[in-house]
């Protein structure tokens, strides 16, 4: 569902891509992909699996319209939150290098481009994400008769061996401590059942926005503290005061790795 309103990369020439043969049975077209079509997929079930697990983006089902069309099958919802203050500071810092943004006229300063996120990045609701998450995690729980799961980023890469296991336990996923590392690489991709659009981006695309995750083999926490409010930018000083209220209260009632 998340792919009806994305922005897309397409590939550049002389670009390796990602997809190959491999790819095909596994990617959709994005005309295809309309609400009502997701909805029918995951309502049921594939054949030779026990379990699907589905990642989307709030904005992309906020609304009413939209929240009818959540599968109404036996699912465990699962928000994952994060520090709007090193949230917005990524997002910023990403936009700043990717190709894709170069339309917009930036100076650069001190490594990163000296634009406003509230002037310039209309096409997200970047300012109002954090809102709808708490929206969206209140609408659900109502639909499930109790709060669903939150689990905090930074607290994951933290204790993965705790929080984790804990969290697979709460789902009724069957528990490995294989799970705890992976193989390093894009290779997974291949196996992701997603629209064509969003993944027949080149490797420079990815690079910029994935590239840590996707050469990761391990969880692993954040090292460099975060800046102090008051050495924000204030677009993203902004955005942080209407956030932290929604996360503040979601962070609350986190799954904690110890009591």
């Amino acid at each position: 569902m998340n792919h009806a309103r994305r922005r897309y990369y397409a590939p550049r020439d002389g670009k390796e891509v990602l997809e190959d043969e491999q790819t095909k049975s596994n990617w959709t077209d994005e005309k295809e992909m309309t609400y009502s079509w997701v909805q029918s997929r995951l309502e049921n079930k594939e054949n030779g699996k026990r379990f699907t697990f589905v990642k989307d983006m709030v904005f992309t089902i906020n609304g009413d319209l939209e929240f009818e069309f959540l599968p109404r099958v036996k699912c465990k919802h699962t928000f994952l939150i994060r520090n709007p203050l090193a949230a917005y500071l990524s997002f910023k810092q990403a936009i700043s290098v990717d190709p894709e943004f170069n339309e917009v006229p930036f100076s650069v300063s001190s490594g990163i481009r000296d634009a406003s996120l509230i002037d310039d990045y209309g096409f997200f609701p970047i300012k109002s994400c954090y809102e709808q998450l708490f929206r969206l995690w209140k609408d659900v729980g109502k639909l499930e008769g109790a709060n669903p799961i939150i689990i905090d980023a930074d607290e994951l890469t933290r204790t993965p061996d705790i929080l984790l296991r804990k969290y697979f336990e709460a789902v009724g996923f069957p528990w490995k401590k294989e799970y705890l590392t992976w193989d390093a690489g894009y290779e997974i991709t291949k196996s992701w059942k997603t629209s064509r659009q969003r993944m027949d981006s080149t490797l420079e695309t990815w690079r910029i926005w994935h590239q840590r995750s996707m050469e990761s083999s391990r969880f692993i926490p954040r090292t460099k503290p975060l800046p102090s409010f008051e050495d924000l930018t204030l677009d993203l000083q902004e955005y942080v005061l209407a956030a932290m209220p929604y996360y503040e209260e979601m962070y609350k009632c986190r799954m904690r790795a110890c009591p």
